[in-house]
């Protein structure tokens, strides 16, 4: 009996130790005028436009005020940091000495296709011009190429014409879907472009950190609709 509480008792020890170590070793961020200020790397990091998010977090890296700020898997925190765990509504902190994302600089070369919620249900994966693939994927044979969709929906954001995004009212919402370009630069990040289709069928894109509407290109609109089936 001695023995088994001495083993509980160097287990909670352990635990205890851990705790204590991994409270050491996150960062106490400063809040200033020109941002979040890390004083032990001299780095500031600046929140970066919205549509940026993570595809997925690490551990808790540093705090300001009540507000934790995670690692991104893939990403320096040199560079980048996120702020929340649930998906697409958070905000990923850049290094102050780095540019804000553009969706001319973020270069996406595929996609993911999800519907919004809660919990988002993933429909589809656009898969990058055999150039952008991993080693392994090279030479699979009838791996399709969907970059003609990721490179139409950067486009028409770049250069098409605005449009006006009707109200949320006006928005059949049951067509509700967002596409999150992947770019071989970022591999931690993705660049979220909502598509909407209004009460009489128009259907638009909207880049929510320009806050910028174009219609859908139509291939983009035979691309989505030709794998979920749509009732006038």
């Amino acid at each position: 009996m001695r023995k088994i509480k001495q083993r509980l008792t160097a287990v909670l020890l352990l635990f205890a130790l851990c705790f204590l170590y991994a409270c050491e070793n996150v960062v106490d961020f400063q809040e200033t005028e020109s941002g979040i200020y890390d004083e032990e790397t001299g780095i500031t990091y600046l929140m970066s436009n919205w549509a940026v998010q993570p595809i997925k977090l690490e551990g808790v890296y540093g705090k300001y005020n009540k507000v934790s700020l995670y690692a991104i898997q893939f990403e320096d925190t040199a560079n980048y940091l996120a702020d929340t765990e649930m998906e697409d509504i958070g905000f990923v902190y850049r290094n102050a000495s780095l540019p804000d994302f553009t969706m001319e600089t973020f270069n996406p070369v595929a996609a993911l296709i999800y519907v919004p919620g809660a919990t988002s249900l993933f429909v589809e994966r656009w898969n990058a011009e055999k150039k952008y693939l991993d080693e392994e994927y090279q030479n699979v044979e009838g791996l399709r190429d969907d970059s003609e969709y990721v490179y139409a929906v950067r486009d028409a954001i770049i250069s098409g014409e605005e449009a006006v995004l009707p109200g949320t009212n006006d928005i059949d919402h049951d067509y509700d879907y967002h596409i999150r370009l992947l770019s071989p630069d970022y591999p931690g990040l993705y660049y979220l472009i909502a598509f909407y289709r209004d009460l009489n069928g128009k259907t638009y894109l909207y880049d929510r950190g320009s806050k910028k509407t174009v219609l859908c290109p139509q291939n983009v609109l035979e691309r989505i609709f030709g794998n979920i089936v749509v009732e006038d």
